[in-house]
């Protein structure tokens, strides 16, 4: 400011003295001016740009995400599993496994059956048991095994008394998808490939009523030679939470020892107990598969033979009838105790009695459908807890005949 004064009046003067010398006057009077006047040069102040501080950016703090807890299933048990048998039912075809365990305070049997199954009634597959393999196919009611005879593989017919686990998901039958369960549903995330699941568990029940109709339980318990009446029964679902199909499914049964019938055909020592656990897993497949169609079984040509003309004789020869004995085909049974009985037998019908004798080789249960439809002749030792229904029909039936024990501390 002070410097803006200092000019203001250093040009107020010079403005004032070129006004003096333009006025009029003597033309003697000589006014001098001086021809250079001294400017003073005034610096106009160049302002300061003020330093404004940044407004802070306000930043959220960092908070880690609580877990969210897995949501509670809306729907009923009863009604997921409703939904589960719909969708099974559905399906064209699957991938099936099923392990049977026979399991007594004195041994463990366990059987494994797996295959394929496609729409409406078909599977495919094999059975092990015994470290035996048994191929078969089912369409319908009407099954195909494969057996071993001299040597050579061939497939026999038979009607089928448990076509397949595909019958648990027919609308219309009463089946383990059918128990009424009431058990709150859980849902388990999926882990190591599997997807999240509704994990139904009824906890175990002593209340058998549920399952008392249904074919599964018909067919294994209530039967005069069945192992008795269980005291107890668990059946646990694991469903697919996204699409319902049945992942998989275990049922167990309990008999006391006070409850346990047959012991000796069982083989079950006295005061024993029983333990039934079935467990069946179904699992889409990777790729689709050829329509599964009955096996070629061969049908014998019968042989017309040509009629021959009597030749007249005078003297008609004398004719001594030979009796021809038939060749007895014994089961060739793989583990020891058979394999030791069989030969035994064999010798003594060979060289004691005369007759001619041979064995066929094969699965178990294959020797026990060729004993039934007459391939073979005799069975040293027969395998009750695998084969007791059709065992018990073909003694109801006349087709086989029990002669006795061949060994007193077992059931064989």
């Amino acid at each position: 400011m002070e410097r803006f004064i200092i000019r203001f009046i250093t040009l107020l003067t010079i403005t004032l003295v070129l006004t003096i010398g333009c006025s009029g006057g003597s033309d003697t009077e000589t006014v001098q001016v001086a021809t250079s006047v001294p400017i003073a040069t005034v610096e106009l102040p160049i302002p300061t740009p003020t330093q404004v501080p940044p407004t802070p950016t306000s930043v959220p703090p960092t908070t880690t995400p609580t877990p969210q807890p897995t949501p509670k299933p809306t729907l009923t048990s009863q009604a997921i599993i409703d939904k589960s048998k719909m969708v099974m039912y559905q399906l064209n075809e699957y991938r099936f496994k099923e392990e049977n365990i026979f399991k007594t305070s004195n041994f463990e049997l366990k059987v494994v059956d797996q295959g394929d199954f496609q729409a409406r009634d078909k599977t495919e597959g094999f059975t092990e048991i015994l470290n035996e393999t048994i191929a078969y196919i089912t369409i319908g009611t009407t099954c195909y095994v494969e057996i071993e005879k001299y040597g050579e593989k061939k497939w026999i017919q038979r009607e089928c008394a448990n076509p397949g686990l595909y019958t648990e998901f027919i609308p219309q039958n009463d089946t383990l998808m059918d128990l009424g369960i009431k058990a709150t549903p859980e849902l388990v995330d999926g882990k190591g490939g599997r997807p999240t699941a509704y994990l139904i568990d009824n906890g175990g029940s002593e209340n058998l009523s549920p399952i008392e109709d249904t074919d599964f339980y018909k067919d294994l318990f209530l039967d005069d030679e069945g192992p008795g009446i269980p005291q107890r029964f668990r059946i646990r679902y694991w469903i697919n939470a996204t699409n319902f199909r049945l992942m998989d499914l275990v049922l167990s049964f309990y008999i006391p020892s006070e409850s346990v019938a047959n012991n000796e055909e069982f083989g079950v020592k006295e005061g024993g107990f029983v333990d039934v656990t079935t467990v069946m897993e179904f699992r889409p497949l990777t790729e689709r598969i050829s329509d599964i169609k009955p096996p070629y079984i061969a049908t014998p040509i019968p042989i017309t033979l040509p009629s021959l003309q009597p030749v007249p004789t005078a003297y008609p020869p004398t004719v001594t009838p030979i009796r021809v004995k038939p060749t007895v085909i014994f089961s060739g049974l793989q583990w020891d105790t058979a394999q030791v009985q069989t030969a035994i037998a064999m010798k003594i019908v060979r060289d004691g009695y005369g007759y001619p004798v041979d064995s066929i080789s094969g699965p178990f249960a294959s020797l026990f459908d060729a004993l039934i439809r007459g391939y073979a002749n005799v069975a040293m030792e027969i395998w009750l807890p695998a084969q007791l229904e059709p065992y018990n029909e073909a003694i109801a039936q006349g087709t086989i005949t029990r002669i006795g024990k061949s060994l007193e501390d077992h059931w064989q």
